[in-house]
């Protein structure tokens, strides 16, 4: 008998077992970040070739940014997401997510902004990135040594003019890199008050920073 891939599921991985027999039974796939746990092999296989992937490229199809007088812009990812792959600079569909890219366009050119994803870290705009379900600081988003190694591999480490258009999340594991960046969202009373200040930068550009 042959069996779709959707009907092949995992259920003897170790992380099941002790799950069950800590009587969880299934409730742990349901918390966050563990919802891989309910993946079929065959979600499993196309996840790890885009890891795979990812890897193999390299920093060969980034553009390197050069430490010049024009500033590196870090936009946080969003969670409304484009349901098919897509270019990073499209893939996040959410208002704040789409105000930071326009005050970042505001602040410098496409080629030195850098989307900071929860699971792949510094995004290209033209990066082409399926869609994905991972918050910032969840288990298996990025941590700051490999965001550390991105920015080395991308020539952004040394880079001296940074500014992070994001909240507290975003803005830590950034400055674990570039400890100078500028944070002008930073004191914000909330998301309101963040949108705000991003749509002010994204009529003034980099008046609205001083």
């Amino acid at each position: 008998m042959t069996l779709p891939n959707t009907q092949l599921l995992l259920w003897t991985a170790p992380f099941e077992t002790a799950a069950f027999r800590a009587g969880y039974q299934g409730a742990l796939a349901k918390c966050e970040g563990w919802h891989w746990l309910n993946w079929t092999i065959a979600e499993h296989i196309a996840h790890d070739l885009e890891v795979e992937t990812t890897e193999r490229a390299g920093s060969a199809d980034i553009t390197p940014v050069v430490a010049d007088g024009s500033p590196l812009v870090v936009v946080p990812c969003g969670a409304v997401k484009s349901a098919v792959a897509s270019p990073a600079g499209e893939m996040y569909r959410s208002g704040y997510h789409r105000l930071g890219l326009k005050a970042a366009r505001a602040l410098t050119s496409p080629e030195s902004i850098r989307i900071l994803s929860a699971l792949h870290g510094l995004l290209a705009l033209d990066r082409m990135v399926e869609p994905y379900d991972l918050r910032m600081g969840s288990p298996g988003s990025i941590t700051a040594d490999a965001l550390e190694a991105q920015a080395i591999d991308q020539g952004l480490f040394d880079h001296r003019n940074v500014v992070v258009l994001g909240g507290r999340s975003y803005t830590r594991i950034a400055q674990s890199v570039w400890p100078n960046a500028r944070t002008p969202l930073a004191g914000t009373r909330g998301i309101g008050d963040q949108q705000h200040r991003l749509a002010r930068i994204a009529e003034c550009g980099a008046q609205a920073l001083t």
